[in-house]
């Protein structure tokens, strides 16, 4: 009997431990005691696959896909904005929807999947941010001041450019001189003076519509102002005894190779003589053309120079005789005599008066006649 009992229990421990050896989850099987419901969603994408941009212009377009994440889920799409004046939606009623970029600002858009199940949704973030102006060319540049220029070695010249129109996009220009070496120009319009001579400065657009403008700097060689004027003339000189002709005058300028910007020349009485200048080399750049008058007399010859901020002036008075003699020496042999010949004036108050004869030195040498 009592080997029949443990028989029987044998028996039933076998069977338990098969029983509970067939209830026990391997650990590669999925845990059956997992009960949480999984919520299905609708993945937004960009329409032919990739990411939805974060960022869109204005005018801009962008068309994005609505995918449930369990593809056997069917139903009824529709696309909403939290801002309609941001963007506007174009085709909203399938899984696809254009998204078009009105205005600037932050959108959340929302995709909703709808069928007798209830509803699943997906959404997505987009920035509108506005769009870049329109790229205005430039269609043409005015120099300020205007038309050539002239400058002093060592001197400067601010140029300043002007864009056409005022909504350039880029009115930003390039300074050049040509490749001369009498002037440079930095990046702001600044024209230097270097060396006498010419120059040609060019603003030309860096927006590439190949507009620009020139100006031409003619080079002076440095200003040095003159300290003083004056003539050296003679007794001589200054009385004009020959007919018919002309006289060059020189007033000498100090010091050598002083800035002379301007020259005036001025007779007192042009019946006697006029003057003009002459254009004379720099070393002597002062010098005046006398021309007989029309009667004899006597004139005041000014001369009026401005060298930079100074302005010197000097004169000196020519007396024009009305006759001439036939020789300008005489030399005679004590005792002896010489006939003197003169030639009557031909003009002015002059013509037809006697003609008076006397010597300075009576003791030495004595005149008569008629």
């Amino acid at each position: 009997m009592k080997h029949g009992f443990l028989r029987r229990f044998g028996a039933l421990t076998l069977a338990l431990a098969l029983a509970l050896t067939l209830a026990v989850t391997p650990a590669w099987a999925d845990d059956p005691g997992d009960t949480t419901p999984v919520t299905p969603t609708l993945i937004i994408t960009k329409d032919g696959g990739g990411a939805v941009p974060t960022e869109l212009k204005v005018g801009e377009s962008v068309t994005l896909k609505a995918s449930p994440s369990d593809q056997s889920i069917t139903g009824t799409y529709a696309w909403e904005s939290n801002s309609n004046s941001a963007v506007k939606l174009e085709n909203s009623g399938t899984d696809t929807v254009t998204v078009r970029a009105v205005e600037a600002g932050n959108v959340t858009l929302t995709a909703t999947l709808s069928n007798a199940d209830g509803n699943i949704q997906g959404s997505c973030n987009i920035t509108v941010k506005a769009a870049p102006p329109p790229d205005v060319k430039v269609t043409g540049i005015t120099l300020s001041p205007a038309g050539a220029q002239t400058l002093k070695v060592n001197n400067t010249l601010q140029l300043t450019a002007t864009v056409a129109p005022d909504n350039a996009t880029n009115k930003a220009v390039t300074w050049s001189n040509g490749g001369s070496d009498a002037a440079t120009v930095d990046t702001d319009g600044k024209v230097t003076a270097v060396k006498e001579g010419t120059a040609t400065i060019t603003a030309r657009a860096k927006d590439g519509s190949g507009k620009e403008a020139k100006c031409v700097v003619t080079v002076q060689k440095a200003l040095v102002e003159a300290t003083s004027l004056g003539f050296t003339i003679d007794d001589d000189q200054k009385n004009a005894k020959d007919l018919n002709k002309t006289w060059q005058y020189t007033a000498v300028l100090k010091p050598d190779g002083a800035t002379v910007d301007k020259v005036e020349w001025k007779s007192s009485n042009e019946a006697v003589a006029t003057v003009t200048p002459v254009e004379a080399d720099a070393a002597i750049p002062v010098t005046g053309l006398v021309k007989r008058g029309t009667q004899p007399g006597k004139t005041t010859i000014t001369v009026t120079v401005t060298s930079g901020t100074k302005v010197l002036t000097d004169a000196f008075d020519l007396v024009i005789s009305g006759i001439t003699m036939n020789k300008p020496t005489l030399s005679v042999t004590v005792g002896k005599t010489e006939t003197l010949a003169v030639t009557k004036p031909g003009f002015g108050e002059a013509v037809g008066q006697a003609i008076e004869w006397r010597s300075e030195r009576g003791d030495i040498a004595s005149v008569t006649g008629s």
